[in-house]
């Protein structure tokens, strides 16, 4: 066993990149409060014509996010992949929020889709879309994937409430009993 400075680099990295499944859902579900608590004005539309917009929510959401993974950068809109562009099964994809490190494959913790409603009604008129978002995730956390995000997850902000639907190896997490 190493002791010393290096010693404990090496463990804060390793520490980094194995950050348990309970700690990334308290900090998403943190920023999810943080953005419910000061910004649920971007979700205050009176045309009810109107989609409620994603991308100043992810941002919102991606802002919070980055003060709670500070050891990770936190991109909205993300396509870049290494040198190139993000791609899953050959496809260009942007997923909408990421938690990874910037040119490296071995730190890709979290990427969430998200998607804003007024009502629970509203969002199951639109399962097609949200089903869209789902496949999206398998694809980023498959291990033997072009992404291998470790965790993934759906987030649908309501204007009265939020659900997360986690993602993890390719499937719909199972929650342990």
């Amino acid at each position: 066993m190493t002791w010393g400075p290096r010693a404990r680099v090496k463990e804060t990295k390793a520490a980094i990149l194995a950050m348990e499944f309970a700690e990334v859902e308290r900090k998403l579900k943190a920023a999810i409060e943080c953005f419910r608590s000061n910004d649920m004005d971007l979700m205050d539309f009176d045309n009810l014509k109107l989609r409620l917009p994603e991308r100043p929510i992810s941002h919102r959401l991606g802002f919070y996010m980055q003060v709670l993974f500070s050891n990770y950068n936190v991109d909205c809109e993300y396509n870049k992949h290494l040198e190139g562009v993000k791609e899953a099964d050959g496809n260009p994809v942007i997923p909408d929020v990421v938690v990874h490190k910037r040119k490296v494959d071995d730190s890709n913790l979290l990427a969430v889709e998200v998607k804003a409603r007024r009502n629970q009604e509203e969002a199951d008129r639109d399962q097609e879309e949200i089903g869209e978002d789902y496949e999206q995730l398998k694809k980023y956390t498959r291990q033997n994937g072009d992404l291998k995000y470790t965790y993934g997850a759906f987030v649908l902000f309501l204007l009265d409430s939020t659900t997360i639907k986690w993602f993890e190896n390719g499937a719909p997490r199972v929650e342990s009993a």
